[in-house]
């Protein structure tokens, strides 16, 4: 195993984050730098299901200087580059590569750190095959990489809506209701599926200037038509702590009430998990 030379940063990863940061490091003039990515360039929008779409509008305003939301730099723009409104994951990783190439940043990809560890002012960073040192180092990560499963006994009978492509059966369980919950419901809704939402609050409901803590408009217009449809169940105010399966098919159990049913495996929109074990122990 070799030691490269010392960067004075590295940065972890090479979705949104990593290669904004690449682009304003090119701007800057500092070059003694490095993003590692595991996989390639984009890779965990490559994954999203395809169904998938950013909740964000896209919008080339950069000769009014106004920024475009989904971009990675105020000179960039996903509506001009890849001429859509709302991209798809794939859409969107394609921006990222055309942004690599445009602005020339420096992206070693194929490399997955395992370890990191302080030495003195400087970082190792290992990899399978190598080992980089730096002075700074950022984690840029992103969280779908990391599916978060709650502490739901019996969580291993379902799985996590990231982790999906098509769904089988006409009679479907989600459990959880905020937008990757949303967003798996109008899919099947749409497919004339019957879809029952569960969720410890009902952010369907919800009314806020706090983006963060209320359904996005894009999603809230798309779920409309579907309002009042006998296809559709809400449960609100249920924290779902169990699940069992028989051979008629699952149940999710909560602390009041008779066990919800559903004859196809529960679907997880419970978000995703914090940071790693790799970097964890760096961040309170």
């Amino acid at each position: 195993m070799t030691t490269n030379r010392n960067y004075k940063v590295i940065v972890i990863g090479a979705g949104a984050a990593g290669v904004g940061l690449g682009v304003l490091f090119e701007k800057m003039g500092l070059q003694d730098y490095m993003i590692l990515e595991k996989n390639k360039v984009g890779s965990s929008f490559d994954q999203w299901p395809l169904y998938t779409r950013f909740i964000s509008p896209s919008f080339a305003g950069n000769a009014f200087n106004a920024f475009d939301l989904n971009a990675i730099s105020p000179d960039s723009s996903p509506a001009y580059s890849i001429r859509t409104e709302h991209p798809s994951g794939k859409q969107y990783a394609e921006y990222l590569r055309l942004a690599v190439e445009h602005f020339g940043i420096k992206v070693t990809e194929q490399t997955d750190v395992t370890k990191i560890e302080r030495q003195n002012e400087h970082f190792l960073l290992h990899s399978k095959d190598n080992v980089f040192k730096a002075q700074h180092v950022v984690w840029a990560g992103g969280e779908f990489q990391y599916p978060g499963t709650p502490e739901i006994d019996g969580a291993e009978h379902c799985v996590h809506s990231s982790k999906i492509e098509e769904v089988s059966g006409d009679d479907v369980m989600i459990i959880g209701g905020f937008e990757s919950g949303m967003e798996l419901a109008i899919h099947l809704l749409s497919q004339d599926k019957k879809v029952t939402i569960i969720d410890t609050k009902a952010p369907w409901e919800s009314h806020h200037s706090d983006s963060s803590i209320t359904l996005a408009p894009h999603t809230v217009d798309r779920f409309q038509p579907y309002l009042g449809s006998k296809r559709l169940t809400f449960v609100a105010n249920t924290k779902v702590n169990k699940v069992t399966k028989d051979s008629k098919g699952y149940y999710a159990h909560s602390d009041g009430g008779e066990p919800i049913f559903t004859p196809n495996q529960p679907i997880l929109a419970t978000g995703f998990a914090p940071l790693p074990e790799v970097v964890s122990s760096y961040f309170d």
